[in-house]
């Protein structure tokens, strides 16, 4: 078992990199504390459930183990859903642009369900999730019980204009690229979403998470929006959100601060892979600065180096917790 660390009582100051024991805390004291504030918390502008449920708290759950020949199989006779790509019109380029929607399994398209927006890193693709069999880990733990039925949809987020060169050596074209994921997403593709297939709205049916620069995307979406998406995952999120990450990219984002209309979110994550030294040190100062203001989350530092091993281990480890 990995440990956890990084979920701290709100308003805790605390200019050190935490560990289990550090600083002289008492931080199972703190996680507690934290954790009833959590289950207390009330939600604003999501869907009611339809029947009562006990509350869940996601951060009681201190296992991030991952076993990939395990989750990534295919068993025979279990059903792995289905997907389909389709294309929307954004109202931002003036333009189709395409997107992935992956169902359940045992899809029923009478019934709704959640939905969790998954973001590409850099050079990558609408189906890279596919690719990296996020479908495949979702339809297992469904079956097994680990997790909660969901459609996902896998999305193009990077917006080039119309007959806008295409740069992407030039960091700060790729970053306004990605930075224009924001309008196009909640203007068009969430609209289209909620218009043609079954999924509950509101921030507490909605999620956000990516890996690598579409990790940097989704942290930037979730903390602009919080009233859209209540659960958000940085997976080996790189530099470019805020100072402590060494190199400010969006100009419209100066740190991570929760907005007191909707409170704590209802799940966030930020992991990286113990390996990686592209991401590495990035997602250590998120968790610091996430833990300085008081933000609860999960932090955990999973296998691998920067790339498809901890994308694979962190969507695992997101969508388990999502939803119950």
């Amino acid at each position: 078992m990995r440990s956890l660390k990084g979920i701290i009582a709100a308003g805790l100051v605390c200019t050190c990199v935490l560990s289990l024991t550090g600083c002289g805390r008492d931080l199972d004291a703190e996680r507690k504390a934290l954790n009833e504030q959590v289950l207390s918390q009330t939600q604003e502008g999501g869907e009611q459930a339809e029947e009562v449920k006990p509350a869940y708290n996601p951060y009681a759950d201190e296992e991030t183990s991952f076993d990939a020949s395990h989750w990534l199989a295919h068993v025979e006779g279990r059903d792995y859903g289905s997907q389909e790509p389709f294309t929307y019109q954004s109202k931002l380029t003036g333009t189709e642009r395409i997107a992935l929607v992956m169902f359940p399994p045992n899809y029923d398209p009478n019934k709704k369900y959640p939905v969790a927006y998954l973001l590409h890193g850099k050079g990558c693709a609408y189906t890279s999730w596919s690719d990296l069999g996020g479908d495949t880990i979702l339809a297992n733990g469904i079956a097994e019980g680990v997790m909660e039925p969901m459609i996902l949809i896998g999305t193009d987020n990077e917006v080039v204009m119309p007959g806008e060169d295409v740069n992407r050596e030039n960091i700060v074209w790729e970053n306004e690229a990605y930075r224009r994921f924001l309008d196009d997403l909640t203007g068009s593709l969430m609209p289209y979403v909620e218009s043609h297939y079954p999924v509950k709205t509101g921030r507490d049916n909605t999620a956000i998470a990516g890996f690598s620069y579409g990790g940097k995307l989704a942290m930037y979406i979730a903390f602009k929006r919080p009233d859209l998406f209540g659960s958000a995952g940085g997976i080996g999120t790189t530099a470019g959100l805020t100072e402590k990450t060494k190199a400010k990219l969006i100009p419209d984002f100066d740190t991570f601060r929760l907005d007191e209309k909707v409170g704590q979110f209802k799940y966030l994550m930020v992991t990286t892979g113990k390996k990686d030294s592209e991401a590495g040190k990035v997602s250590e100062q998120i968790d610091e600065e996430l833990t300085d203001q008081g933000i609860a989350h999960l932090y955990y530092r999973g296998p691998g180096a920067h790339g498809t091993e901890i994308w694979q281990d962190g969507i695992y480890n997101f969508c388990k917790r999502l939803f119950h």
